[in-house]
């Protein structure tokens, strides 16, 4: 009967629900709630793209900085690309469940059951407070990872002289570098 409720309320499958409750009682012997995601464990691109992508999901809320392509998970691109042409402002969970495929319904209802820290979910503006520092995250993330690409780039034109190619190589490199510090110190 609870499962049934929990599940509606949730906006995914019943057996998704019971799933995570035997996963619970399994590895706990009883139904407990999880330690909260630490600060040092958001610093794993995985961990901070589920986390970030349930906050979404369960909090409702879209950011506007924030977009699909900034996802290197293909599932949770995809999810959170399906959440964008929805919503506007909030998420109606049952409608997007009707959307997610097939292939992606039980990362959805996970990524709809995680457990997130409490204290956050009391108020809204920590909510987009911890929204807007995870999406700043991913983003650092991605100019760090493209920063690294163009230096193996520039390294290589270096190689075989390509003046030109290097010197837009270069441009690029200093214009992310500026965009990273300017993300850095919003923080």
């Amino acid at each position: 009967h609870y499962e049934r409720l929990l599940a509606k309320l949730l906006a995914v499958s019943e057996e998704s629900v019971a799933k995570e409750i035997e996963k619970k009682k399994r590895t706990t012997g009883f139904v407990k709630t999880t330690e909260p995601i630490e600060q040092k464990d958001l610093a794993n691109r995985d961990v901070l793209e589920s986390y970030l992508i349930a906050l979404v999901l369960q909090t409702k809320l879209v950011p506007k900085e924030l977009e699909s392509k900034d996802f290197s998970n293909r599932n949770f691109s995809t999810i959170y690309q399906l959440t964008e042409k929805l919503a506007t402002d909030k998420i109606d969970l049952a409608e997007l469940q009707s959307i997610v495929p097939t292939e992606m319904e039980s990362i959805f209802d996970e990524l709809t059951l995680q457990e997130l820290p409490s204290e956050i979910l009391k108020d809204e503006d920590k909510i987009r407070g911890e929204i807007e520092t995870c999406t700043k995250r991913l983003k650092g993330l991605n100019l760090r990872a493209r920063l690294k690409a163009l230096t193996l780039s520039i390294k290589q034109a270096e190689i075989s002289k390509e003046n030109d190619k290097l010197d837009l190589l270069e441009k690029e490199f200093n214009q992310l570098s500026k965009n990273l510090t300017a993300l850095t110190k919003e923080k």
